[in-house]
């Protein structure tokens, strides 16, 4: 069954769920979707919860069926063996593209889709990799990746390498500054 935690939804349980209603954030801030249930978590709808998503127990799968079923918080497989599918979507968005996919060696996911589904990092047994194209048919670490689909690790904004080159500049200017006045 699911239970409001005050801070997000847990589902639970041996039995599959599906939830065809929206998870959203509580009156007490963003709110967290867990699945520890042994069984199959189906989202069949847009969610806009910010707290993110885990799967903590192996053997649990979780599919999404809908864009935005991943609400727009990082997502999580925290034990090995579990299962995340995406499908169905028509925009191929199922998680947010600010967002984190973490995942485990041993863990699958499944990209039911022919497009890319962009997030801001996929980190992988605790380590950041690089932007890219992830799937299949593309940089796959240690095989989780399978169906036609990809993930997109998207480049980090322009804007943060200009304010960081403008700030070392201003940096330098005044280190060169005091220099000539001494």
């Amino acid at each position: 069954g699911a239970r409001d935690t005050g801070r997000g939804t847990v589902f639970n349980g041996p039995a599959a769920v599906t939830s065809n209603g929206v998870v959203q954030d509580g009156w007490t801030g963003p709110a967290k979707l867990k699945y520890t249930g042994s069984n199959t978590l189906t989202l069949n709808n847009t969610n806009t919860y910010s707290g993110g998503t885990s799967l903590t127990i192996a053997g649990s799968t979780l599919i999404a069926n809908h864009d935005g079923a991943l609400g727009i918080g990082d997502v999580s497989l925290t034990a090995g063996s579990v299962t995340l599918t995406l499908q169905n979507g028509v925009t191929q968005n199922y998680i947010n593209d600010a967002a984190s996919l973490s995942i485990v060696t041993g863990d699958t996911v499944n990209l039911n889709y022919a497009a890319t589904d962009l997030v801001a990092t996929l980190v992988v047994n605790g380590v950041t990799v690089a932007p890219g194209l992830y799937g299949s048919g593309a940089i796959n670490p240690n095989g989780i990746f399978t169906g036609t689909g990809f993930i997109t690790v998207l480049v980090p904004e322009p804007s943060v390498y200009m304010l960081l080159g403008v700030g070392i500049l201003i940096g330098g200017q005044r280190f060169l500054g005091r220099r000539k006045s001494a």
